[in-house]
């Protein structure tokens, strides 16, 4: 195999310094050629006019920093909200000759879900959802009594709001432990003020499986393995969005273990329909999302043990799980391998 088709490329951000530790560990267990190599390097290092990038480079001697080639296969594992960063990812997934896996890996929530909303029999895995607007509350609350208030961008414990009626006229707001009551005159105003006017979607809300008194998150990591076909690398349980404020937020537990300690009755059903559903939107969704090649799914489960999609994302940014980091490098690696025998 030629030298310029053993080229595999990362970018990379500063939460993910292990990356190249990890990468090093990984060349060491996989059967890469002698002169294989990674390149790792951040958008902002490449030359454009030259197609030349400052980079880490390692190799099966070492790692050095250099200027190389840009190579020809490229897989993305951040987020990129500069501007400049925006427009150079931009750049180059246009570029001839150079392909980008995962050039996006937050997405709109709320064209997430009017994507999925047009997979056959989605609300049995979707809840119902509209844009954010004085109307479509008032229409919700008397619909639904309970409401997610989630962002159409960025969702984290500190922005995940839950809303409920509180008696005749008055309403419930709760930012994870932390609870705001007001009239239901009021409500919108008071919304409007807590989400500084971004964009959010209101979700019906569902009577969830809870994990010490939080909503359960649960995990999937899919994958596009060496034979391009979409595989789960690992999952998780979690319990972050909805936990603002507690001593319980950001624990991390086998979803199996966890589902099982919950309610065993449904554990099993429940953790192999959260797999089969993930595998089929991946399959799904890759028509609509340019170059993806890993999708993060978290669900909330209800407390008869279906579960609803929260959120998609793109390749993780934070691995609780050394061997859910390592599976997930590992099947990366493997789909470039893929694309790089295909030139």
């Amino acid at each position: 195999m030629d030298t310029e088709h053993n080229r595999f490329g990362f970018i990379y951000g500063e939460k993910q310094g292990d990356l190249l530790f990890t990468l090093s560990e990984l060349m060491k267990g996989n059967e890469t050629s002698p002169a294989s190599e990674f390149i790792c390097f951040s958008l902002l290092d490449i030359n454009f006019n030259t197609m030349q990038v400052y980079a880490a480079k390692i190799t099966n001697n070492g790692i050095v920093l250099e200027t190389c080639p840009v190579p020809p296969v490229i897989y993305n594992f951040v987020y990129h909200t500069r501007l400049e960063s925006i427009h150079a990812m931009h750049r180059l997934r246009t570029c001839e000759g150079i392909t980008v896996i995962n050039p996006t890996n937050r997405f709109n929530q709320s064209v997430i879900f009017q994507i999925l909303q047009a997979f056959p029999q989605s609300e049995q895995f979707l809840l119902p959802f509209v844009s954010f607007g004085n109307d479509s509350l008032a229409e919700y609350m008397d619909r639904y009594g309970t409401l997610f208030l989630l962002p159409e961008r960025g969702l984290s414990q500190k922005n995940a709001v839950q809303v409920s009626g509180h008696g005749p006229g008055m309403a419930s707001i709760h930012t994870g432990v932390y609870e705001t009551v007001c009239d239901l005159s009021d409500l919108y105003a008071t919304l409007l003020k807590m989400i500084s006017g971004k964009r959010y979607m209101l979700v019906k809300g569902t009577d969830m499986l809870l994990s010490n008194g939080i909503p359960l998150q649960a995990r999937v990591y899919a994958q596009k393995n060496g034979n391009g076909v979409w595989t789960i690398a690992g999952s998780a349980a979690k319990t972050e969005i909805f936990s603002f404020g507690s001593i319980f937020c950001d624990m991390y537990e086998e979803l199996d273990s966890a589902l099982g300690r919950l309610n065993p009755l449904f554990a099993d059903e429940c953790y192999k329909r959260v797999y089969e559903l993930t595998a089929n939107l991946c399959c799904y969704l890759e028509y609509y999302l340019i170059g993806i090649g890993s999708l993060t799914f978290d669900f909330v489960v209800d407390k008869t043990g279906y579960p609803f999609v929260l959120q998609v994302r793109g390749f993780e940014q934070n691995f609780q799980s050394n061997a859910v980091r390592d599976a997930c490098y590992d099947n990366a690696l493997k789909y470039m391998g893929k694309l790089l025998s295909m030139d």
